[in-house]
């Protein structure tokens, strides 16, 4: 139950916007609740007046009570939108003005310059960036600055009163009194707000982590993709350089794969390649790593392995494959058996990633000559080939493997972040785009930006200290003495980050993740603010400001598991200092004049110093956490389309394209509108790639794709569906329109033209399967795509080359046997 209710939370950003805009509409109702208990509480513990002023407490009582109505009203008004209007911004717009003057009349009943306001000002813009639109962002943020800049400026010259509430403290008992209430208004906004925070990144890290993992992953095996087992080999030959370790690459290939889809059909050539994978994973040793490189096609990554080692576990992966027993829906066996070409750097320092796999295709392409499941090891890389140019198997991912370097993680383990694959002084547009870079920075390049803003803030409170002793009634400001020491203090401070700013540009690229100078930093941070903080008045506006934004931060830019150990001190700190000010062990804003009222102090100075103050942190942080989170829906986003995509092709893969029929079969039952669905199978490929190379057949299925992608219309999809099939969804098409579409596509395969790596040249063609559901239209997904597979098997059977048509009914009227996928 506990997980269900944080998934729900965590999943805030999912919402649509009706929803995503009843939070803070019912935030807003449960403070006022707290407000109310708080008011009667009040009422009863202080019969005598002295620490709250009784006639305000009773006459605020009404007015919190009808918050409360509008607060259930409009949560009722976005429970009845939710499914008529869900994506209704006026409603968010409402709900997020409501709640921003709601809390700014309760900041001016406890003090605008009162801790708890100071929390809500500063963590509510940015939880607000993580579930609320920009344009409402835009909106609520300057009328609730500026109206609680209007009733502050109001209480400074007498026009209002300072804290209606409240009386001022005057003594130990109302002092606690006061430090009570101040926490009792501010701990439910922190808690809350916090592990809102908290919740929200982390499952969005998460779900940034899943989808990058399926960006390099195959849907149907379950191991490295071909873009990413082609990035792991240019790592691995990178380490293979500096340590001068060999590295063996295994390239292998089903033999006879044609045969089982055709005979058995593409469900038991699935279950095939499921089955080879297992037995492969069972095979290699920890460190080794397994890709699928095309449709029947695998590639093992051998680090620190002679030729001899990747013999032998090339054998022992043949022997697993030919000891498979798969069994057709008919009892019939279905043989596996595997040809394995092999090829080593023999520890060669220039030998780069294509010439490494040509020659293991070579091999792969010996074995197969040489009668199939069999090993056959490549010869010596030649000096003279091994740093030549990359050919067609390399030059199809270079583009995308380095988009995928750009979205890993940690992109870049110092300042100098990388941005589409350059220097960020060379592409940087504005001070924005730095900005949005500032996550792909190492952890301690972040220790290095927060040391950073730490002297940014105490060279900002140093100024506005020195000007006020440079003012001819500073001693009605300020205790002289106190702040001359503090100028001295200060400096010492930005001394200590300058030197921990240094240390993290040493350890920038020697210890991009140490954890130990992670924490060392945070909580010389926390209690340097702490320190900052301790003369104005621990439970003053800029010190809950800074401790509410530095967390918020920090979860942006750090895990938790590292920001929370500095939170939880520097938070502990906080109310330690708080009441040892409060029992008068310790002076409460000891900088302020003797006499003075340090609990309460609202002189136009501080007024107007103190939202200068705010005004810098507010825009700082909500400016970086919002160009933050606009790179990560950027990246989420490019790791997305990653993922969906065929990374040879550039077309939908399988799980993309089988969504989007899934999604088009929806669709077309609830419009009635017909769908057809074709499959599609280039003719004797395999004799393209036995013949002239598997470069040869890249290329095939790169110029394939292309002119199918340029023959259908833009509302039509086309994807991968297998080694050399693709799938084609055609919504709103009816069986007439979609054999005229395709007859075309056909004649445009066979137009096509390719040029091997010898000179040859050979011409390709393609057999179609199509069905449609204009007379069935609730027909499944699954359905349509195993009658399209059974019209393909047909038009294979009459001579390929050709499009044929079997539709639902028919299929089932003739009793066809289709197989399950």
């Amino acid at each position: 139950m506990q997980s269900t209710w944080r998934q729900k939370i965590a999943q805030i950003q999912e919402w649509n916007t009706v929803e995503r805009g009843c939070l803070p509409a019912g935030f807003v109702g449960l403070c006022y609740l707290q407000y109310v208990a708080w008011c009667f509480y009040s009422l009863y513990r202080d019969t005598a007046g002295e620490f709250v002023r009784r006639e305000a407490v009773l006459a605020i009582l009404p007015k919190a009570g009808a918050i409360i109505g509008a607060s259930v009203l409009l949560v009722l008004l976005g429970l009845a939108l939710r499914k008529r209007r869900p994506e209704a911004e006026w409603y968010q717009h409402l709900t997020t003005n409501f709640f921003t003057l709601a809390l700014v009349l309760g900041g001016f009943l406890i003090g605008p310059l009162s801790f708890a306001t100071s929390v809500v000002l500063t963590s509510a813009p940015i939880v607000a960036c993580l579930i609320l639109s920009r344009r409402v962002m835009l909106v609520a943020v300057p009328i609730a600055f500026f109206t609680m800049l209007g009733i502050s400026a109001g209480t400074a010259y007498g026009l209002l009163p300072y804290a209606p509430l409240l009386v001022a403290p005057h003594d130990v008992e109302s002092a606690l009194f006061w430090t009570h209430s101040q926490l009792y208004f501010a701990l439910p906004h922190i808690i809350v707000i916090t592990t809102l925070c908290a919740m929200v990144l982390g499952q969005w890290r998460r779900r940034e982590a899943g989808v990058l993992a399926m960006s390099l992953t195959d849907a149907l095996t379950g191991a490295h993709n071909r873009r990413s087992i082609l990035n792991l080999l240019d790592q691995e030959l990178a380490r293979s350089r500096r340590s001068g370790a060999p590295l063996a690459v295994v390239l292998l290939d089903l033999d006879h794969f044609k045969r089982i889809n055709d005979t058995w059909g593409h469900p038991m050539g699935d279950r095939a390649l499921q089955a080879a994978t297992q037995a492969l994973r069972g095979c290699i040793r920890q460190g080794d790593e397994l890709g699928r490189f095309g449709g029947e096609e695998f590639l093992l990554l051998l680090p620190v392995t002679d030729r001899e080692g990747a013999r032998l576990l090339a054998e022992r992966c043949r022997a697993a494959l030919a000891a498979l027993r798969l069994t057709a829906e008919n009892g019939e066996p279905v043989p596996v058996t595997g040809s394995f070409g092999v090829a080593c750097t023999d520890a060669q320092a220039a030998v780069t990633a294509e010439p490494l796999v040509r020659a293991a295709d070579e091999a792969l392409y010996a074995a197969k000559s040489g009668g199939r499941n069999r090993v056959v090891e490549a010869p010596a890389l030649d000096v003279d080939d091994v740093s030549g140019s990359a050919g067609a198997t390399k030059a199809a991912e270079v583009k995308w493997e380095g988009r995928l370097r750009q979205l890993s993680i940690v992109t870049d383990t110092s300042f100098r972040t990388v941005i589409d694959g350059k220097p960020w002084w060379q592409t940087l547009a504005g001070w924005r785009g730095y900005a949005a870079s500032v996550r792909e920075w190492s952890p301690v390049a972040k220790c290095g930006l927060v040391m950073v803003l730490l002297m940014a803030l105490a060279a900002a409170t140093l100024g506005g200290t020195l000007y006020l002793l440079a003012r001819a009634d500073r001693a009605a400001l300020v205790d002289v003495r106190v702040a001359q020491h503090y100028v001295w203090q200060l400096a010492g401070l930005m001394a200590g980050a300058m030197a921990l700013l240094v240390v993290a540009w040493r350890l920038r690229t020697r210890m991009p993740d140490a954890r130990w100078f992670q924490h060392l930093a945070l909580l010389y941070y926390s209690f340097a603010l702490l320190f900052m903080g301790y003369p104005l008045g621990t439970f003053y506006l800029p010190t809950g400001a800074i401790l509410m934004a530095s967390p918020m931060l920090g979860f942006l830019l750090f895990r938790r598991s590292i920001v929370f150990p500095s939170y939880v001190i520097s938070k502990l700190a906080v109310l330690g200092i708080a009441y040892a000010g409060a029992l008068g062990w310790i002076p409460y804003a000891s900088i302020l004049p003797a006499g003075s009222n340090a609990y309460q102090h609202h002189a136009p100075y501080w007024i107007f110093s103190n939202f200068v103050i705010l005004t810098l942190i507010v825009v700082v942080v909500w400016t970086l956490a919002y160009q933050i989170f606009g790179r990560w829906r950027e990246r989420e986003a490019q790791i997305r389309a990653i993922s969906l995509t065929d990374a040879l092709t550039r077309v939908h893969n399988r799980r993309s394209i089988l969504a989007r029929l899934e999604a088009e079969v929806q669709r077309s039952a609830r419009l009635g509108a017909p769908l057809t669905v074709a499959l599609l199978d280039l003719d004797h490929f395999k004799n393209i790639n036995d013949t002239w190379g598997h470069p040869s057949g890249d290329r095939v299925l790169q110029e394939a794709a292309k002119t199918l992608r340029e023959a259908v219309r833009e509302c039509d999809a086309v994807g991968r569906y297998g080694g050399e099939e693709f799938l084609l969804v055609l919504p709103e098409t009816s069986l007439p329109g979609a054999l005229a579409l395709l007859e075309r596509c056909r004649v445009q395969l066979t137009e096509i033209r390719i040029t091997a790596d010898n000179g040859e040249s050979f011409t390709i063609s393609a057999s179609f399967g199509v069905t449609c559901n204009e007379h069935r239209p609730d027909t499944p997904a699954g359905t349509l795509a195993r009658v399209a597979d059974e019209a393909l098997y047909q038009a294979k059977k009459k001579g390929r080359n050709r499009v044929e048509v079997l539709l639902p009914e028919l299929a089932e009227s003739c009793d066809v046997a289709v197989p399950e996928r």
